[in-house]
């Protein structure tokens, strides 16, 4: 995600963490550790990290569960 979407905070109760990769100015992405401390969010730097798409027998799961989603 380039920014994270301020309505996505708002789902996470006082203590909840949400790890998600947030991308860059240059196109990478840095993966980070979001924790709700009451009314303010402490985020915390884990380091860069690169996703591929899914192959293989990964990739048909991933799809039979969106397919089923969207029923």
């Amino acid at each position: 995600a380039p920014l994270l979407p301020e309505s996505l905070l708002d789902q996470v109760k006082n203590g909840g963490r949400i790890v998600i990769p947030i991308e860059d100015d240059q196109g990478g992405e840095t993966l980070f550790l979001l924790t709700r401390k009451g009314t303010s969010v402490v985020s915390k730097e884990l380091g860069p990290v690169k996703f591929v798409p899914l192959t293989g027998d990964a990739a048909k799961v991933r799809e039979a569960m969106r397919k089923s989603d969207q029923r």
